[in-house]
């Protein structure tokens, strides 16, 4: 693919704005996600970094964006269960068509 992915400036607005790009959030769960993320790197994991990476050099930044997200998700779930003894609530899901998913692409193509 021709377009180059930032991953520093897609993990910085994951941890700022990832959990918009999320549906089907308690918003309890929200608010502890974005604590967590905006002051921690207790959800980053090599695999999210290399999923990011590798996506976007396969199938382009929007698929490596949404890729990742599912990656950070899995992560959180798992992150919460080890350290907080705790799940979310509901069905949380990345969704594809959400306007912060947007911006997280911009923020992967540098923009």
């Amino acid at each position: 693919m021709d377009d180059v992915a930032d991953w520093s400036g897609f993990y910085l607005a994951l941890c700022s704005i990832g959990s918009q790009a999320i549906a089907g959030l308690d918003p309890d769960d929200r608010e502890l996600i974005d604590t967590i993320a905006g002051s921690t790197d207790e959800f980053w994991s090599g695999e999210l970094q290399a999923t990011f990476e590798d996506t976007a050099a396969d199938e382009g930044i929007r698929a490596a964006v949404v890729a990742a997200l599912e990656v950070w998700l899995r992560s959180i779930r798992s992150t919460l269960r080890a350290n907080f003894g705790i799940g979310l609530s509901g069905s949380p899901k990345v969704t594809p068509d959400s306007p912060a998913l947007e911006r997280l692409i911009a923020a992967a193509s540098g923009d």
